[in-house]
């Protein structure tokens, strides 16, 4: 079953794969074509076993995170050799790393406290005065 991914999920996906791999080590000798090659082959393995995805991709500004913890998981699995194992092209590798991916990539994002949502229309409240503040303060120094 094909999924309609939208561009922030391609994108939350690239770049934490892109993490795993450059926190790994795995791209080092590697050309720019070879990078490419490797992380769209991810993308793609990852991409194909997501069936339900709204709701499941986290904040693009998560993907360093959600890269620690593939990290630590494939570090469980593989040892010391991960960043070797990520190069490799074996069908078997590639199911445990897109797997691992589309765990961490599902887990859902923790509750906000009661206090936190009691604050929330306060932050709207003062984030628009401040707006209106500064944009008095812009008017009257152009003028």
């Amino acid at each position: 079953m094909k999924v309609k991914f939208e561009e922030r999920d391609l994108l939350f996906l690239t770049s934490t794969i892109f993490h795993v791999f450059q926190r790994t080590g795995a791209f080092e000798g590697l050309s720019g074509e070879e990078k490419v090659f490797y992380i769209s082959r991810l993308v793609t393995k990852t991409s194909m076993g997501l069936t339900d995805i709204e709701g499941h991709f986290p904040n693009i500004y998560k993907a360093k995170t959600v890269a620690k913890e593939v990290i630590k998981e494939l570090r469980k699995k593989f040892g010391d050799n991960v960043r070797y194992m990520l190069l490799e092209q074996y069908q078997d590798v590639e199911a445990v790393i897109a797997a691992c991916m589309q765990r961490h990539t599902r887990k859902p994002g923790k509750k906000r406290s009661y206090f936190c949502n009691l604050l929330e229309p306060f932050y709207v409240v003062v984030s628009f005065l401040c707006g209106i503040i500064i944009f008095f303060i812009l008017i009257t120094t152009v003028a």
